[in-house]
């Protein structure tokens, strides 16, 4: 079963996604990327260009999306699994127009995660010495707030607050969701 989490940079999803699998059972989606790793990131594995170059054209991404002049994607079969697997939940971090272009017609659960307020996800963001993704982070939290008073919550998609400090309360939130879905797909399937 799988889980996507939608949220603006800065606002926790990789600490949750980490927690959830390091303390719930949940499993990753590993993200392919043609940047160089950082250190403080998980779930995601740096390949060289040309070796990316080689999976897309082989049919054996998900997923294809262009950031800031680099690649990422996810492994079809990895996404496959997820969406087939009736045991497990599996996790990972997503932005919005590339989850509406290759998630629209898979069965899978958006959690949006949101800071308390825009001033709380700036000043996360500038304490991990990041500033040059306040504007970015911003505007991908008003995009996320619009789509889901407009969509989001027809489709099924539920928004959980990080309120700082809270990691556990808010996986928690999260699994809780997750067992919901859960439940009602059974029920419905």
């Amino acid at each position: 079963m799988l889980i996507l989490l939608l949220g603006p940079s800065g606002v926790g999803k990789s600490s949750i996604a980490q927690h959830l699998v390091e303390q719930r059972g949940w499993l990753p989606l590993i993200s392919i990327i043609t940047r160089a790793e950082r250190t403080d990131e998980i779930f995601k594995v740096s390949i060289s260009t040309r070796s990316y170059e080689m999976l897309a054209s082989h049919r054996k991404l998900w997923s294809d999306v262009e950031q800031n002049g680099y690649r990422y994607g996810l492994l079809k079969n990895e996404v496959q699994a997820a969406v087939e697997d009736p045991n497990h939940f599996y996790v990972v971090d997503f932005g919005l127009s590339s989850r509406n272009t290759y998630f629209s017609n898979v069965d899978h659960l958006v959690v949006y995660i949101a800071a308390e307020s825009d001033a709380a996800l700036e000043s996360r963001i500038i304490a991990a010495e990041r500033p040059d993704r306040v504007a970015g982070a911003l505007a991908t939290s008003k995009e996320l707030d619009s789509w889901y008073e407009s969509t989001g919550v027809r489709e099924g998609a539920k928004k959980i607050i990080n309120f700082d400090g809270l990691l556990t309360d808010v996986a928690a939130q999260v699994v809780s969701a997750a067992n919901i879905w859960a439940t009602q797909r059974q029920r419905s399937g």
